[in-house]
């Protein structure tokens, strides 16, 4: 696979810029506990007025 393509992808999924305000936080399904305690966080701190993630099932 072309390393563009990886490195395009690894910017736009890896954020490294400051957390700001947005709408809502989004989660995809996965089992690293380090994603919804981040999101916690960050709504928590106002930064966001939704959190949205998959049904357990599907997670």
């Amino acid at each position: 696979m072309n390393s563009r393509i990886i490195t395009d992808i690894s910017i736009f999924i890896f954020v490294f810029d400051k957390p700001r305000v947005v709408d809502a936080i989004f989660l995809p399904g996965g089992s690293h506990p380090e994603q919804p305690e981040y999101a916690a966080r960050l709504y928590n701190e106002g930064l966001a007025k939704y959190v949205s993630y998959p049904p357990a099932s599907l997670a």
